[in-house]
């Protein structure tokens, strides 16, 4: 495995800590770090990077305004944010920006982020093109996987299903076809198928 240097752009250097342990023991390669926005730009122009992980809320701006600027610099680059936000609007914003993956910050979400550094090391993409079932043509085999941005697409989905029209057999048996039943059921729904710094730039020490 190619050694994978990684950026982590935290706010909490705990939390910063604990991640850069996780990636390091990953890739075999300890990521640099820095908590601000600033900071980030200025090791990105020193040095290149395979990817950042960023978080929602480094200091000196948000992590989408953070998001914007790296996108504008290094299109290519993949960027990895972490975000305590309970927002799925969050979500749609990063991914119309350009994020690569949007991890929650839940119970073992380092080891998830380590997981995706490790198979960006390993040169494999983080969305292959892998199918492992048989689906229409012009289906892409990345929808079926079980990422962030296909759960927001399957909301999307259900939001605008439409409801079935009730059906006739839910008539009061006996009562005419014009006399609607008084008990009104509903009717169902429709159903469907350690860490290192440049030494060209002043990055926050761990």
């Amino acid at each position: 495995m190619t050694p994978l240097h990684a950026l982590l752009v935290l706010r909490d250097r705990s939390e910063a800590e604990g991640l850069a342990a996780l990636i390091a023991a990953a890739v075999y390669a300890a990521p640099a770090y820095t908590d601000t926005v600033q900071g980030a730009l200025d090791l990105l122009a020193s040095a290149p990077y395979g990817v950042v992980i960023l978080d929602d809320h480094p200091r000196g701006g948000t992590g989408l305004a953070a998001l914007t600027r790296v996108r504008e610099r290094y299109p290519a680059l993949p960027v990895i944010m972490v975000s305590a936000a309970r927002s799925e609007g969050t979500a749609i914003d990063a991914f119309h920006l350009g994020v690569t993956d949007y991890i929650p910050k839940k119970r073992g979400y380092g080891e998830v982020v380590a997981a995706l550094v490790a198979q960006l090391a390993a040169h494999v993409p983080l969305t292959p093109r892998t199918r492992l079932l048989d689906l229409p043509d012009g289906i892409s085999g990345a929808l079926i996987r079980p990422t962030y941005q296909n759960r927001l697409r399957l909301i999307g989905d259900q939001c605008t299903r439409p409801v079935c029209a009730p059906s006739p057999c839910w008539k009061r048996r006996g009562a005419s076809s014009s006399a609607p039943s008084r008990r009104g059921p509903t009717g169902p729904r429709c159903s469907s198928s350690p860490m290192s710094t440049s030494p060209t730039w002043s990055a926050t020490p761990l």
